[in-house]
């Protein structure tokens, strides 16, 4: 519709298209963050390289409990963090989600 109106290339991005898709986006970089560390453990498990991976599927397979709770709370500390950062983004960039952001018409 604007672009029938006449609003060109950035400033269509810029003022329609990326508020509206923003928050989705923002809304997903903490699990899609998690994910992305989880498949890195795997790739490492998988592949030999070292790193977490192998360090923790050796601690399962030897029972090693506080290895393999270290590495999960690292995960969960990384998806934790991950979400927070998200939380703050979409927090700055949507005037919606702060109280008072809107009112309700009358």
């Amino acid at each position: 519709m604007a672009q029938a109106r006449g609003v060109a290339g950035w400033t269509l991005w810029g003022r329609y298209i990326l508020p509206a898709a923003g928050n989705p986006l923002v809304s997903m970089m903490g699990p899609s963050l998690v994910a992305v560390a989880g498949s890195a453990l795997a790739v490492e498990a998988l592949t030999g390289w070292p790193g977490l991976g192998p360090l923790f599927l050796d601690a399962f397979r030897a029972r090693d409990y506080p290895v393999v709770q270290a590495v999960l709370v690292l995960l969960c500390v990384v998806l934790t963090s991950a979400n927070l950062a998200g939380d703050l983004v979409l927090y700055r960039l949507d005037p919606r989600i702060r109280p008072g952001g809107h009112e309700a018409p009358d």
